[in-house]
């Protein structure tokens, strides 16, 4: 009695063994593995053009943003001396009132 449980559960095993190694071999890896393969390598290409671009847009934008800070400088620039001559022509307005006053 031993003996045959022993040897139906045998049978279970092959049977269940011999399932699997069809489906192992009804399994073409190499293909399969190819095509992953690819699958990582238009990932990794899609990546690096990401970052290109990615890269790209921020030269760009630091280029502009130093382009608009010199410009700005420059506005500054004139300003400061727009003002100093303003400061200056006050200045001489008011000491020849008060030199003409006298």
């Amino acid at each position: 009695v031993e003996t045959k449980r022993l040897l139906e559960q045998y049978k279970k095993i092959v049977e269940a063994t011999d399932s699997l190694v069809k489906t192992l071999e009804g399994i073409d890896f190499p293909k399969r593995l190819g095509a992953i393969d690819n699958n990582i390598k238009a990932v990794q290409s899609a990546l690096n053009e990401t970052k290109q671009s990615i890269e790209n847009k921020i030269a760009n934008n630091q280029n502009i943003i130093l382009e608009r800070l010199n410009f700005q400088d420059k506005e500054i620039k004139l300003l400061k001396t727009v003002l100093f001559v303003i400061c200056g022509l006050t200045f001489l307005g008011i000491l020849m009132t008060v030199y003409l006053k006298h």
